[in-house]
């Protein structure tokens, strides 16, 4: 019988191919021209004119296995062309980007949530985490209205918090810029129930006047008092009026004719005859995050602590301070003593291969770090057995990384 060549499509297994291979002969400039492009993508149907894009099956296909099934599967794409039209073209050129480079140069506010859409849809969990870094580290402070609108609208849940807790860090400025007042009626509403809004409630109340002028003038109505209430709505009761002071409030509402006369005077009443309130206004004050908290230690969890010189573990109290990646551990012994205090930025430390140690009463145990997958940390202990951690699950020890209480994935 005569052999088969093992290279030939006869013998050929369909199998996904090894991520490194050939990946040097594609480059930024292979994918700007297309030179030896072999699928085309119409891009952005359903948001307007469609952008076509050419590609390589094969870069596609060891980048994401859903490029793999789309061109290799049962039902793979034959013809030229791959019509995709509910992803922007914006967040698709990201994409590619990504996939041919591991970068994306062009990030920005506006497309930052339909480019976690496009990563979430073709399973890249790694530009996912370039998309939350980016709004968490690198996104202007004014731009996150912008961004917080549009993720509310794809449904992009972790970019929409994300923006939320810039907004309660950074209220203040961001109350005053020009965003705030073309925001949404429910976008207002989403930020005025935060309890953490680092901002005074009197400058509070003054952006949601403004925003109330403003959502009147683009109705075409007179900002009297009536119509500025009709515009906000139940928004007006998240303001908490019982804060302001007898000044704001005589200068403010009482003078601009956003509250009614009763309210007022219930306000005055409970803040000067101890009346009840019994407005739906809140009268408890906002509290800073603890996010914004960066200056106290919380305890988070009885451990094993790895010694300095890494030749012992005694149990040990973890506290922490900080926010994002920036993290101080204090790891205080039973008897009082700090076993061991540093900062660090954890996206600079965690690379897929660093062993780890896992802290049980049990004892340590040899671990391998995988990676980052969205919010979560993936830490693998064999073939088998795969493991996440959040981000404060994660005790760093002179250039070590110790994972405990970590719950096993699926």
């Amino acid at each position: 019988m005569a052999s088969v060549d093992p290279n030939s499509s006869i013998s050929r297994k369909r199998k996904r191919p090894d991520p490194d291979s050939g990946l040097q002969i594609y480059t930024k400039e292979t994918l700007v021209s297309g030179d030896l492009s072999d699928v085309q993508f119409s891009v952005g149907g359903d948001f307007g004119e469609a952008k076509l894009f050419k590609a390589h099956k094969y870069i596609l296909s060891i980048r994401s296995p859903v490029f793999y099934a789309m061109f290799h599967g049962s039902m793979a794409e034959s013809g030229p062309q791959v019509d995709i039209p509910d992803c922007m073209p914006d967040a698709f050129a990201n994409m590619l980007s990504y996939l041919y480079t591991d970068t994306v140069e062009n990030l920005t506010a506006d497309n930052v949530v339909p480019t976690l859409r496009c990563a979430d849809k073709y399973d890249l969990p790694q530009l996912a985490t370039v998309c939350l870094e980016f709004v968490e580290t690198r996104m202007n402070i004014g731009e996150c209205l912008v961004t917080l609108e549009r993720a509310v609208q794809w449904n992009a849940d972790d970019i929409v918090e994300k923006c939320l807790r810039l907004v309660e860090r950074h209220c203040d400025v961001i109350v005053q810029t020009e965003q705030f007042t073309a925001i949404a009626q429910d976008t207002l509403k989403m930020i005025l129930q935060r309890s953490a809004l680092a901002a005074d409630e009197h400058d509070i109340y003054l952006a949601v006047e403004r925003w109330a002028v403003e959502a009147c003038k683009r109705s075409n109505l007179e900002p009297s008092g009536i119509n500025r209430r009709a515009m906000l709505g139940d928004a007006l009761c998240l303001v908490r009026f019982p804060l302001l002071n007898g000044v704001q409030l005589t200068a403010g509402p009482a003078k601009s004719g956003l509250l009614l006369d009763s309210e007022l005077l219930n306000i005055f009443l409970h803040q000067n005859g101890g009346v009840p309130n019994q407005l739906p206004f809140s009268q408890e004050r906002r509290s800073r995050s603890t996010a914004q908290r960066a200056d106290q230690f919380k305890q988070v969890e009885e451990v094993f602590a790895l010694s300095p010189a890494g030749s012992w573990w005694q149990p040990a109290i973890l506290q922490w301070a900080g926010e994002r990646g920036s993290l101080m551990w204090n790891a205080t012994g039973m008897d009082g003593t700090v076993v061991a205090e540093q900062a660090v930025r954890v996206k600079d430390f965690l690379k897929g291969g660093q062993p780890l140690y896992h802290m049980t009463t049990l004892g340590p145990r040899a671990a391998t770090y995988v990676k980052q997958h969205r919010t979560k940390h993936i830490v693998r202990f064999d073939t088998q057995e795969e493991t996440e951690c959040g981000l404060y699950q994660l005790l760093l020890h002179n250039s070590q990384v110790v994972a405990w209480k970590a719950s096993k994935v699926g």
